[in-house]
């Protein structure tokens, strides 16, 4: 028989077998090639009861705890975010008041530190002139006082040729005498001209016109505030030896420098930078600074406040830096270098409470207040620390020639055995 008829009789009898096996007994042995077409058993089946129950629950239940402790991770982060985008705030604050008062200081100054320069360079005058000021000044007042028109006179037969830039001396002068009648230096029942200037302060003011070292127009400073003569100058200054009897016997006071260092400030020679600072608003209860989260005030330094501050930083010359963290928390090296120079100040003899200045300040000691970096006087502070910092780099580099370098430096071998060479 052909082949399609025996396949024909092979699928009726399949069939015919099929339909006389009872239904109950079928069972499916292979899945459907597609599931269209299908339907659901009806939910209420028995079966699908079954399944239900059998089922194990696959939902977490649901937290009720409050909203504060569910996210209390969010919360720290966010709140420790919060607080540093607000202390970066009032930091911004308190830096712009500082400029603001920086640059009032700089308004009120009769001269820059440009101007003192091109005085300086202008005039040319000798330190040996400039002694001779005081001497010439009161033959022309008379007295221990004198007026500005004076006071030019006297300044002009002093150098012997006109002063250059005499506007700027006229301002300086001015401020002089304002600062007088601020101070209310005069007696009350003494009979003096209102426009009259003490005769030693202007020799201090004017100190800085010598072409001299500063070593010199320290020393005429000194001179000029302890009251020293024309003799007594030229003696101190064709002095070879440091060690003089009569210059290591002259002191000034303590009165006498503040007295100085208030006419400095006031003629423009201090730098207005080192003569406003941020005042400190303490520490909270938990010994943190309030500076983080408080603005703090800025505030200009008087005379006393500044000796007091550079009395510190002389304190804490030579003493160990305090390590890095407790810069960071105490905001900043300078203060840990400050906190340093009250422990040492206080322990120092003729040394009041906070570092305060001496009863007698001997010559020394008054040239390396007024050019420490808390005065700074004529931006000497920045020439010094500029000089140290190249001898520093020279003491390193002559350091690092001489000492090998490690093994595992191995892009300094060919540099180290050059330089082994040359030595």
């Amino acid at each position: 028989t052909p082949r399609p008829m025996l396949l024909a009789r092979s699928s009726r009898r399949l069939a015919l077998s099929t339909r006389r096996l009872p239904r109950q007994g079928l069972k499916r042995i292979t899945a459907p090639l597609s599931t269209q077409g299908l339907q659901a058993p009806p939910t209420g089946s028995p079966a699908v009861s079954a399944a239900a129950g059998a089922a194990p629950p696959t939902g977490e239940p649901p937290d009720n705890r409050p909203w504060p402790i569910r996210w209390w991770k969010s919360l720290v982060f966010w709140s420790f975010l919060a607080a540093w985008a607000y202390s970066l705030v009032q930091q911004n604050r308190s830096r712009n008041a500082l400029e603001q008062e920086e640059e009032e200081v700089r308004s009120k100054a009769p001269v820059n530190a440009d101007e003192i320069l091109e005085l300086r360079a202008l005039n040319d005058v000798s330190t040996e002139q400039l002694m001779r000021l005081q001497e010439v000044a009161r033959e022309v007042a008379g007295c221990d006082e004198a007026t500005l028109p004076q006071l030019l006179v006297s300044l002009t037969q002093t150098v012997g040729k006109p002063i250059r830039e005499e506007c700027a001396i006229e301002r300086m002068l001015l401020a002089l005498h304002e600062l007088r009648s601020h101070t209310d230096q005069q007696a009350p029942g003494e009979p003096a001209s209102p426009a009259a200037v003490p005769i030693s302060l202007v020799a201090s003011a004017l100190a800085f016109l010598s072409n001299g070292p500063v070593s010199e127009r320290l020393d005429s400073l000194f001179l000029a505030t302890v009251g020293g003569d024309r003799s007594t100058a030229d003696s101190a200054l064709n002095t070879a030896s440091v060690n003089d009897t009569a210059s290591a016997t002259e002191t000034a006071s303590a009165k006498a420098f503040l007295q100085v260092l208030s006419v400095l400030t006031a003629t423009g020679q201090v730098p207005p930078e080192k003569q406003v600072a941020l005042d400190q608003v303490g520490t909270n209860a938990l010994g943190l600074d309030r500076s983080w989260y408080v603005q703090q005030p800025a505030v200009t330094y008087s005379a006393a406040e500044l000796a007091d501050a550079a009395v510190t930083e002389l304190a804490a010359e030579g003493k160990p830096v305090p390590p890095s963290w407790y810069q960071f928390w105490r905001w900043g090296e300078e203060r840990a270098v400050a906190d340093a120079g009250r422990a040492a100040a206080g322990d120092a003899p003729g040394a009041s409470n906070g570092g305060g200045l001496q009863e007698r300040l001997d010559r020394e000691l008054f040239g390396r207040l007024l050019v420490s970096n808390s005065i700074c006087l004529w931006g000497e502070c920045h020439l010094i620390a500029e000089r140290k910092r190249i001898q520093r780099r020279r003491e390193e580099a002559r350091l690092a020639e001489a000492t090998p370098p490690p093994a595992w430096h191995f892009w300094k071998w060919g540099s180290a055995g050059k330089g082994g060479e040359t030595a």
